[in-house]
């Protein structure tokens, strides 16, 4: 859709990772108005909607709750997330819910887009899409292992583990492995010449609580790594508690905060 120069400059003075989602909420908007280009004043409308939570219908859109991926699925060579299904799953779970109406008893005045429950997901470790910052980030995962085949010590695995997380031994053809540092990217497996490392697990390590605003912090992880079936679970387990224990409106990592070691969460570090 074609954006006046104007409209345009305003979009880009925005923090630029929540403007692809501006993007799309004004260009919905000017649909919405029946034009084909974007004005500032679109822009105005979606402020006072989503900002100020001016809501002109019961069929607009609502900031109870938001799904996120990066952009891995369509070319990015370290993509490790072959099935998307996922987020059509998740999705789904999140409106069963009804969080828009959940909102509406705990948030005194009108709802505002800080108050959405955030779903972030990301194809690798490189994290592009920010899970770290949301209620829930999932990033996709290749934990490696050895074989039984012989390593040649050609180095490739060292040379190509971003994290210096390998070395092969005092013998120099005995590829280890420290976790941490590793962060499962795989790319030692994929470029291992002769199989002695190969995949062993492909799934998705899990942050909880992560959030900006007034005070920041980056989503704890959770201990090991999930399939698609119990990240459903794990997602559900969060919903239950962020309603449950939610007193205002307040975002998920300060009711886990609040909560400390009574969380039922598996977390690697507590709260």
């Amino acid at each position: 859709m074609e954006w006046q120069s104007e409209a345009e400059k305003k979009l880009n003075r925005a923090p630029f990772f929540i403007r692809k989602k501006i993007r799309a909420l004004v260009e919905n908007e000017a649909l919405r108005q029946g034009d084909s280009l974007v004005s500032l004043k679109h822009l105005q409308d979606c402020r006072e909607k989503f900002f100020t939570g001016v809501q002109t219908g019961p069929t607009e859109p609502t900031p109870a709750y938001s799904v996120e991926t990066c952009m891995g699925s369509d070319s990015c060579p370290n993509n490790l997330i072959k099935d998307y299904q996922l987020v059509e799953q998740l999705e789904r779970m999140l409106a069963e819910r009804n969080l828009a109406a959940f909102f509406r008893k705990k948030v005194k005045g009108p709802l505002k887009f800080h108050h959405r429950f955030s779903i972030v997901i990301a194809g690798c470790p490189n994290a592009c899409s920010r899970p770290q910052i949301a209620d829930l980030g999932i990033i996709g995962v290749s934990q490696p292992r050895t074989s039984e085949e012989p390593c040649s010590g050609c180095g490739a695995c060292v040379e190509n583990c971003p994290d210096q997380a390998i070395t092969l031994g005092e013998d120099g053809r005995t590829p280890e492995i420290s976790t941490p540092p590793c962060l499962a990217c795989g790319q030692c497996s994929q470029t291992c010449p002769t199989g002695t490392l190969i995949e062993r697990e492909r799934g998705f390590r899990l942050l909880v609580g992560g959030k900006l605003g007034r005070h920041p912090q980056l989503g704890r992880e959770l201990a090991g790594i999930y399939s698609a079936t119990e990240t459903l679970t794990v997602a559900g387990t969060c919903l239950d508690i962020f309603q449950q224990h939610n007193q205002h409106g307040e975002r998920f990592g300060e009711v886990l905060h609040r909560l400390g070691p009574q969380s039922p969460l598996p977390m690697q570090e507590k709260f």
